[in-house]
C-alpha cells in the first residue's frame, strides 16, 4: 500500500471521527432570505407543523437586518441565522449555509427550501420515506402549487432539453397511489438531497452559476453519479413563484443566457454541444432579444450578448451583475 493511500485512509478515518462526534439530525433545511421577511415568517410558521425533532433550520440574511432577525427569532427561536454583507447568489448562498450546517450537525439529508413557500405537515416524513425506500434516489422534490391559485400546478416534474438548452415543468397531476415517479430534474424551491452525495460533489452548487439553472446543473451532476431524481405528489408546497426577480431584467437575462451555455458545455459531448449552441444562437437568443425590447428593457439586450460571450469563455462579465 502506498504512502498516499495510507494518508488518504487516515484522512477519511479522521473525517469519520469528526462526523461521529457531531449531533445527528435527519434534515438540515437551508433557506435564503431575499428581502422577503414577511414571506419568510409565513414559511416558518407553516414549518412549525413539521417534525421538529427531525430538522435543523439555517437561514441566511444579506446585510444588516437586526430588527428583521429579531422578528424571525421570536417566531422560530431554534433557527440558525447568518448574515453576509453582500448577495452571494442562490448557488453560493446555499453552499455557505451547507458549510455551516455540516460543521454543526451530521444530517442524513439536506433540504433546500425557498422562503416564499408554505409547506404541508407531512413534508419531511414523505421525503424521508422516499429516500429511505430506494438508496438509488439521490434527489427528491414535491408538487408545487401556485400560492395565489392553490388548484393550479406550477411544477410536478421537470424536463431538460439538451438540444435547445431549455427546461420545462410538468403541470399534470401525478397519482398519489405511487409514492414517487422519476423526473428529469427537481426544482430548487423544495429539493431534498442525500448529504453523502453533496460530500462527493464537495458542495451543493457551482458558485459560478450564481443564480438560474444551478438546480438543473445539480440534477445532472447527481444523475451522472448514477442516482435517480424523483418527484412526489403525496405532499406539496404552495409557492409564490419568484417575487424577487422579475423577468427580462439585465441581471436575469445575463445569467439565463450564460448559465445555459455553461451547463450544456458540462453535460453534453462535443457534437451535442454544437447542436445545442447552433440552435440556441439561431432560435432562442433572437426570441429573447425581441421579448426584452418589446418589454422596454433595452439594456437587457447587452446583458444577453455578454452572457453568451461569457458562457463561451470569450469574456468575463460575471462581476457586472453580482454587485
Amino acid at each position: 500500500m502506498s504512502k498516499n493511500t495510507i494518508r488518504n485512509i487516515e484522512k477519511s478515518d479522521r473525517n469519520k471521527c469528526i462526523l461521529s462526534n457531531l449531533p445527528k439530525t435527519e434534515f438540515c433545511i437551508l433557506m435564503l432570505n431575499w428581502n422577503t421577511t414577511k414571506d419568510t415568517i409565513e414559511a416558518l410558521e407553516s414549518m412549525k407543523k413539521l417534525e421538529m425533532n427531525k430538522m435543523e433550520v439555517f437561514l441566511l440574511f444579506v446585510g444588516e437586518k437586526k430588527e428583521e432577525i429579531e422578528r424571525i427569532q421570536n417566531v422560530f427561536p431554534t433557527i440558525h441565522i447568518y448574515q453576509v454583507p453582500k448577495n452571494l447568489g442562490f448557488a453560493e448562498g446555499n453552499n455557505y449555509l451547507y458549510r455551516k450546517a455540516i460543521a454543526m450537525f451530521d444530517p442524513k439529508y439536506i433540504l433546500l427550501l425557498n422562503t416564499d413557500v408554505v409547506v404541508k405537515e407531512n413534508l419531511l416524513s414523505t421525503l424521508s420515506k422516499i429516500l429511505e425506500n430506494d438508496p438509488n434516489i439521490g434527489i427528491a422534490g414535491v408538487t408545487n402549487y401556485y400560492y395565489h391559485d392553490p388548484s393550479k400546478i406550477w411544477y410536478n416534474g421537470g424536463k431538460i432539453n439538451k438540444i435547445s438548452g431549455t427546461t420545462s415543468h410538468v403541470e399534470d397531476k401525478i397519482s398519489t397511489e405511487r409514492l414517487y415517479q422519476e423526473t428529469g430534474y427537481v426544482v430548487g424551491s423544495c429539493l431534498a438531497i442525500r448529504t453523502e452525495i453533496v460530500r462527493k460533489l464537495a458542495e451543493i452548487f457551482d458558485s459560478k452559476l450564481f443564480s438560474y439553472t444551478e438546480d438543473v446543473d445539480l440534477n445532472l451532476n447527481v444523475q451522472e453519479l448514477g442516482y435517480k431524481t424523483v418527484v412526489t405528489s403525496r405532499t406539496s408546497i404552495l409557492h409564490k413563484v419568484s417575487p424577487v426577480a422579475p423577468k427580462n431584467t439585465p441581471f436575469r437575462m445575463f445569467f439565463e443566457s450564460r448559465n445555459r451555455i455553461l451547463v450544456m458545455r458540462r453535460h453534453t459531448d462535443t457534437l451535442g454541444f454544437l447542436v445545442f449552441i447552433t440552435n440556441f444562437l439561431i432560435f432562442k437568443i433572437p426570441i429573447w432579444i425581441i421579448r426584452v425590447i418589446v418589454s422596454g428593457n433595452i439594456s437587457s439586450v447587452a446583458a444577453i450578448f455578454k452572457g453568451v460571450l461569457d458562457g463561451l469563455g470569450l469574456i468575463s462579465s460575471n462581476s457586472d451583475y453580482t454587485k
